[in-house]
């Protein structure tokens, strides 16, 4: 499985999986942008995207499978584009491109 790289320094490969996961959560929280259009329209919902992290740890191929609107499918697309980079996957111990699933969800705080 691709990981973050700053989990790189983690070799038991569940633990590493966990930070990458922690890491993955924490960019997504520090950099989303709730829509402003969304917002004002009490636009709440799941992106769900798929994206592939290519042998060199680059997300490629970002595809929005759903979403309730074109904002936040947007600004899922935005903050894919901004994630930084992977280590990728590997099988036999080279580098392969592996298709990742994510949900989003979007939640107006009350």
């Amino acid at each position: 499985m691709p990981y973050l790289v700053q989990c790189a320094h983690i070799q038991e490969e569940e633990a590493r999986k966990t930070c990458s996961n922690t890491a993955l959560l924490s960019f997504i929280y520090a950099n989303v942008r709730y829509p402003e259009t969304a917002r004002k329209k009490g636009i709440e919902g799941t992106t769900l995207t798929q994206f592939d992290v290519d042998k060199d740890g680059a997300l490629i191929n970002i595809e929005i499978l759903a979403g309730v609107s074109n904002e936040l499918k947007a600004e899922t697309t935005r903050l894919l584009s901004k994630m930084p980079k992977w280590a990728a996957g590997t099988v036999d111990g080279e580098p392969v491109r592996v298709r990742y699933t994510l949900p989003i969800k979007f939640k107006l705080e009350d």
